[in-house]
């Protein structure tokens, strides 16, 4: 797990409330911060204040491969 920085973590909340989409949130910690793209997309992963997003995107990711393999194509 990487180290919490307040100062990003409290950027990802900001951006949450100010109603931002998840790709501009990990484009900004960028932007701001430095981050790689990697650790951008790991910090956005654990905030809480995404965490519904999260959710929702591991679910969409689950059904996806659900259907793939009822496929046949993966």
């Amino acid at each position: 797990m990487i180290e919490p920085r307040p100062d990003v973590d409290l950027r990802l909340a900001e951006l949450k409330q100010s109603g931002a989409y998840a790709v501009y949130a990990i484009t900004a910690l960028r932007e701001e911060f430095g981050l790689s793209l990697n650790e951008a997309k790991s910090r956005f992963a654990q905030s809480p204040a995404w965490a519904a997003e999260k959710a929702a995107a591991e679910i969409l990711h689950q059904q996806i491969l659900d259907a793939l393999r009822e496929d046949g194509t993966e």
